[in-house]
């Protein structure tokens, strides 16, 4: 969820997905549209970035590897 003030109120998500991901991943031009996914480690790294459909049993897999 982002917040529409800091980020923006129009209506078009990725423009607001654009924005934030900017903001925490300088690294992620490539990610910015909807739906957009970035996993991140404990020593916030990231670790995984896509954008589009992705499967829930592949995120649990890269989790798994990662930790």
């Amino acid at each position: 969820m982002l917040d529409v003030y800091k980020y923006g109120e129009k209506r078009n998500p990725h423009y607001r997905m654009h924005k934030f991901i900017a903001e925490i991943c300088s690294g992620c031009e490539e990610v910015s549209g909807f739906p957009s996914l970035i996993l991140f480690d404990r020593q916030n790294k990231v670790v995984y970035k896509h954008t589009g459909a992705v499967s829930f049993d592949t995120i649990v897999e890269v989790m798994k590897v990662k930790e």
